[in-house]
């Protein structure tokens, strides 16, 4: 069936007992420009560098939110020196959504891939396992499995309407994910991937209009993008594939802005009323899968 639907294709036992992982043919060089936000976030960008040169992307972008600190100014500029990556000022109040669109205007790779600095590959071809899955003409934002440092998911997808806007689907769970529920070792899609680590095709990003800056600055930005691509009938992709370290937050403070919450629960209020990809007698109040709880009647 797989060579079939793909001429080539390659095919390798998944990450589970029982599971698959089909290998797609190059459509090109799937060249990738690793566009990542920081603002006096040398200790974190020190470690997050060198894994993601080992990846081979065709380069770095740094999106420079007015760092101050002398030594992330040292840093920066050490990078610069080398040819390793290429430094982006953008200062003034932080807007990730407009950082992130202003330097995908830079970018010279066919890919994109989001990433913060508080982030670290933790498997060698994780950037070009994204970079496979979103070689498709259908694709239209891939995401990774994202570990705490101990040893937790982050996150392996987002369900919308879950907790605020959209949740992490087992979040604080061990890689295995619940035994009675559809594992995150498994390649699936899903309504949304974290901004955190996104990666798409530098074409459908702006076809799209990317992030959208003048209403969602800081939060949801990823949602709203995927939420868009979906009403385009491109598919939302998640892969056990690629794996990074996410501190989470240990780079800027996670305070949710009220007006963004409600623009997303205007804008996309029935989208956020049901997940295509989560079964309907699964809570939404809980990013680990329970049944909802449902009142009984003698």
């Amino acid at each position: 069936w797989a060579r079939e639907r793909v001429p080539s294709a390659a095919v390798e036992p998944g990450r589970i007992p029982g599971s698959w992982r089909l290998r797609r043919p190059p459509s090109g060089e799937r060249s990738v420009s690793v566009i990542i936000p920081t603002r006096d976030g040398g200790r974190w960008l020190e470690r997050c560098i060198p894994g993601v040169r080992k990846e081979n992307p065709c380069e770095i972008l740094l999106a420079d939110n007015g760092s101050r600190d002398s030594a992330t100014l040292a840093f920066l500029a050490s990078l610069e020196r080398e040819g390793a990556a290429r430094v982006l000022p953008f200062p003034g109040g932080f807007n990730f959504s407009s950082m992130m669109n202003e330097a995908s205007r830079a970018a010279r790779g066919e890919f994109l891939l989001f990433l913060n600095d508080d982030t670290e590959v933790l498997e060698t071809g994780s950037i070009a396992a994204m970079a496979e899955e979103a070689d498709r003409s259908d694709a239209g934002a891939v995401g990774a499995l994202l570990l705490y440092p101990n040893g937790k998911i982050q996150h392996a997808g987002l369900v919308v309407g879950m907790g605020v806007v959209a949740g992490h689907l087992w979040k604080g769970m061990s890689a295995g994910g619940a035994p009675f529920f559809v594992s995150p070792l498994l390649s699936r899609e899903v309504s949304a991937v974290d901004g955190a680590c996104f990666l798409v095709r530098k074409t459908t990003f702006f076809d799209l209009g990317g992030f959208d800056a003048e209403r969602l600055a800081v939060s949801f930005g990823d949602v709203d993008f995927c939420l868009r691509a979906r009403e385009k009938g491109l598919r939302i992709l998640y892969t056990p594939h690629a794996v990074f370290l996410h501190h989470e937050t240990q780079s800027r403070r996670s305070d949710l802005d009220e007006r963004e919450v409600v623009w997303m629960e205007r804008r996309w209020g029935k989208r956020l009323a049901k997940d295509p990809f989560y079964h309907p007698d699964l809570s939404l109040l809980d990013e680990i899968p329970r049944p909802r709880r449902r009142r009984r009647f003698r």
